[in-house]
């Protein structure tokens, strides 16, 4: 009974800390989002403070990405690790035109026309995602809204399938 109890403990214990940093990092992304004005400096804290989630076991997200909606297309404005976004931009020059019937749009033209967020267990699976990164597995999208209108999504990803939980 004692071992049962303290592993049940210990496993308390963790789920505790991994709450307490996920409280962190959405503080430290608030904080980011009230220490400045400047609309660039704000989304490059929000992309590296989305980069430093804690995803489980010590897991961080391996890439992140932020885009901007203007005219019906997906700007990409911030990525994290900051060097990425100009081999993104190579692969990718044009926004995402979000309006396409047929083309793929990726996950966060998906996130963009659905107004919710998208969990992507593997990119290998899914029909609109782009690939920009060959290592990526899984990905998460999220809106960024202004009342029901979405203008932006925050886009993480990973080198293995299935991190994200629900």
């Amino acid at each position: 009974n004692q071992a049962a109890i303290a592993i049940h403990n210990a496993q308390l214990f963790r789920q505790v800390q991994k709450r307490a940093g996920d409280l962190q990092a959405l503080y430290k992304a608030g904080s980011a989002v009230t220490s400045s004005l400047e609309l660039g400096e704000i989304l490059d804290r929000i992309a590296e403070q989305a980069h430093q989630l804690n995803i489980g076991d010590g897991e961080q997200v391996s890439f992140t990405d932020i885009w901007l909606v203007k005219d019906e297309k997906a700007h990409l404005e911030k990525v994290f690790p900051r060097g990425e976004i100009e081999k993104i931009k190579l692969k990718f020059p044009e926004p995402i035109d979000l309006k396409k019937r047929d083309g793929r749009i990726g996950v966060v033209g998906r996130v963009y026309k659905e107004k919710k967020p998208q969990l992507v267990p593997d990119v290998e699976d899914n029909t609109d995602y782009l690939k920009y990164h060959s290592e990526t597995r899984s990905e998460l999208a999220v809106p960024i809204k202004i009342g029901d209108d979405v203008i932006g999504m925050i886009n993480v990803e990973h080198s293995e399938p299935n991190i994200f939980a629900d």
